[in-house]
């Protein structure tokens, strides 16, 4: 289980699949607010339609706001994003996930990212003047001929946060970033990148971890 943190903001996380032009072929998105040990995610479902004209639109309704209390141990489900919103579905917090047809949301206190061996040290990068590490791995349960080259911040950006969690609490450091790739080929295939959006909360969403604390103060999770 990860450790409370004492940080507030607002983070995105997405998935990208790409065909071998670079085109993205599938868009897996997230918005993730977070205050302390509170975390809420937006999980949205991936609707696709093809019109008659051969014409194909994607769209993202939101299914569920999961809100996780890691200092409690429990989770809860919201069909809304409002301080008058009334709880769904609620839950205790495993130490690690199993993944079943009723969970959603990413669980971010688990490690997303499992490695078959100690991955290898690259040269560092800078990117949007953030300097990054860079990290060499095969992943688990990856056939063999594929790799992902992962990216992980030292400073003290979401501490919470991390696609890797091994590899990451040894150097202290956090992987925002991850991307897989053939070793036949010259492009990643995949993407999944962690983006901070903002450093602080708006005065309707603290409004709303306001009011989701103490519902759970009164509902008992299960």
């Amino acid at each position: 289980m990860a450790s409370p943190s004492k940080e507030t903001g607002v983070l995105f996380l997405r998935t990208d699949f790409f065909d071998s032009s670079g085109n993205v072929v599938f868009h897996s998105p997230m918005k993730i607010w977070y205050q302390d040990s509170i975390v809420i995610e937006e999980v949205v479902r991936i609707e696709s339609r093809t019109d008659t004209a051969n014409k194909t639109t994607v769209s993202y309704p939101v299914e569920v706001y999961k809100y996780f209390d890691l200092v409690h141990r429990n989770w809860y489900d919201y069909r809304t994003f409002a301080d008058t919103s009334r709880i769904v579905r609620s839950g205790i917090l495993p130490d690690s996930l199993v993944r079943g047809t009723d969970w959603r949301g990413w669980a971010f206190y688990t490690n997303s990212v499992p490695m078959k061996s100690e991955p290898e040290v690259l040269t560092d990068t800078i990117i949007g003047g953030t300097k990054y590490m860079r990290i060499k791995f095969s992943k688990l349960k990856r056939p063999s001929g594929y790799y992902g080259i992962g990216y992980l911040r030292c400073d003290n950006k979401g501490k919470l946060f991390s696609l890797d969690k091994k590899f990451s609490s040894k150097v202290n450091c956090r992987m925002t970033r991850y991307d897989e790739f053939k070793e036949s080929g010259l492009r990643a295939f995949a993407t999944t990148e962690l983006e901070f959006l903002s450093d602080t909360l708006s005065a309707y969403e603290l409004r709303v971890f306001h009011a989701w604390k103490e519902n759970a103060k009164k509902v008992k999770a299960y």
